[in-house]
Order: structure tokens, then sequence, then C-alpha cells
């Protein structure tokens, strides 16, 4: 049954039309690490990237090293993981369906 609005809308379905059956589960927090971290890693890696290419014109006191954008990439790809992890987007849930 579908509701629209306040109004019920009910349709039918043969079983034999239907290729498969979805439903909304719970939140997929491993999707959320992966999207989260890969987000904070990746936009730090780009940013530490082009402050490294840089350096030529910086002065030595200012100049950032390579190992310095890694370790910050790695801690902010953690820091995203943790905050996907808490916004978390819905999954769905493949339900099986008896094949005659």
């Amino acid at each position: 049954m579908l509701s629209g609005g306040g109004n019920a809308v009910t349709r039918r379905f043969l079983l034999q039309d239907l290729d498969r059956l979805e439903l909304r589960g719970g939140k997929n927090h491993r999707l959320g690490v992966i999207i989260g971290g890969t987000i904070g890693g990746v936009v730090t890696l780009v940013a530490g990237g082009i402050d490294v290419s840089k350096n030529a014109t910086s002065p030595p006191d200012e100049q950032i090293s390579v190992g310095e954008v890694i370790a910050a990439a790695f801690g902010n790809a953690a820091i995203g993981g943790i905050i996907g992890y808490a916004l978390a987007p819905v999954g769905w849930e493949r339900l099986p369906l008896p094949r005659r």
C-alpha cells in the first residue's frame, strides 16, 4: 500500500512480474564511514598537494613536507569517517522472491 498525502493508494502486482523487492532498511554505517573518510582524505590531499607545489616560492620556515600532508590526510580521513558514521545514509534490503 502506498500512501500519498493522506489518501491510501493500493497497487497490485503479479509475483512473476517482479524481479526483486527492496525495502528501506536501517542506516548503512559502513557506507557512511567510507564516504566520510574518503571525502576527508581526498580534500586534504588535494589542498596539501597545492601547498607542497608552492614550496619553491615559500620561505623555508613556511614550507610543508609531503609527510605532513599524508599525516594530515589520515587524521582528516578518520574524522570524516566518524562524521560519516553519524550521518550514515539509509540502506535498502533486498528480499528474495520465491521462484516457480
